[in-house]
């Protein structure tokens, strides 16, 4: 079995149309793998999410919905 790792900039793309998120969805589409994460990757996205949020790049809502995405993916 093969496997795939993820690092935060991954992560970021599933939550924030950026360059690469498209391919990225693209790609976890055809390939439906276990995906692996660092625990420093877990603790980077939650600091670049709440950065967002006081750059005003970010709302509150946005802030919750995407670390609720992140809790219920390691529940």
């Amino acid at each position: 079995m093969s496997r795939v790792f993820w690092d935060t900039s991954a992560l970021m793309k599933l939550c924030k149309t950026e360059v690469g998120s498209e391919l990225l969805s693209k790609k976890i589409q055809a390939t439906p793998k276990p995906i692996f994460v660092s625990h420093l990757a877990v603790i980077e996205f939650t600091s670049v999410n709440y950065r967002r949020l006081r750059k005003g790049l970010q709302s509150l809502v946005e802030l919750q919905k995407v670390q609720s995405i992140l809790a219920d993916y390691f529940r």
